[in-house]
């Protein structure tokens, strides 16, 4: 019979899938086919091996194959009289391996006072990596491969032999009283997006507070006017017709105090009352 015809993958073919079926059409007086396959080692070694013996299907699928790698073949149809001679061999090169990346959750932040900071991480991951891994940016948070570094709005990674491994430590800094939840958004070529969920609020002073309910509400270091309701004991200041009256004392705890005076002339306007509480 004749040399097959019509080969596929085709001499010279590129990006081939790692588990690939050889196929060529039907020979006319063919009763079989010995397939011959191997790598370029093999091909200047002691030639391909014969991995199929007189079968009689049109395909042949190799075992999972190297990536990035060209491999060898030929067809050499037989009958009764003979085989084929002179059938070429040809080659084909597999797909490079599919990129990977991934990358781990983040704990919350929680409320954190304006002007605070609060640092978490996350780790990322890629293999067979072709270009560099970008983490986006993202309103109240910055980024640092090193806990407590130097922090940037958004990072850049390069792989070295197409990996990357790395904790990317991200700080939380509220600038305003708001909710600064959202999703970091890791990149690369040749492979979808990942996310990553970042939790936290801004907290700020509120311009006055129950002392009974919102005292949760303010942060250290912050002002506010409290207000309550509560019952105090009442202390009586008496002083001269003019001047400064002072009195020093205890409030028991409560909340409130009332301060009755007394002794003032008709008419007289009580201008000013400071109170200093140590607490």
């Amino acid at each position: 019979p004749n040399c097959a015809s019509n080969l596929s993958p085709a001499n010279g073919a590129t990006d081939q899938a790692q588990l690939p079926t050889l196929t060529w059409d039907a020979v006319s007086d063919a009763d079989g086919y010995d397939v011959y396959f191997g790598d370029l080692s093999a091909l200047l070694g002691s030639g391909l091996s014969l991995v199929s013996s007189d079968q009689t299907a049109t395909s042949y699928s190799p075992s999972s194959l190297s990536a990035s790698t060209t491999y060898y073949w030929r067809v050499e149809p037989s009958n009764a009289y003979g085989t084929a001679t002179g059938c070429a061999t040809i080659s084909f090169t597999t797909q490079a391996p599919a990129p990977t990346l991934n990358v781990g959750t983040m704990s919350s932040h929680g409320s954190l006072c304006v002007g605070s900071t609060s640092e978490r991480s996350f780790t990322l991951s890629g293999i067979n990596l072709t270009g560099d891994v970008s983490v986006s940016s993202l309103s109240g948070y910055t980024y640092s491969t090193t806990s407590g570094g130097s922090y940037s709005s958004s990072l850049t990674l390069s792989p070295s032999s197409g990996s990357v491994s790395e904790t990317i430590y991200v700080l939380f800094t509220p600038t305003s009283a708001a909710d600064y939840t959202g999703s970091i958004t890791v990149s690369t070529s040749g492979v979808s997006d990942e996310t990553v969920s970042a939790v936290g609020t801004g907290l700020a002073a509120p311009s006055s507070a129950s002392l009974t309910s919102d005292v949760s509400s303010i942060c250290s270091g912050q002002a506010v006017n409290l207000t309550a309701s509560a019952t105090g004991v009442s202390t009586s200041v008496s002083g001269s017709s003019s001047g400064t009256a002072t009195q020093s004392g205890s409030d028991a705890g409560n909340a409130t105090a009332t301060y009755t005076f007394s002794g003032l002339p008709s008419g007289a306007t009580v201008t000013d009352v400071s109170v200093n509480v140590t607490s």
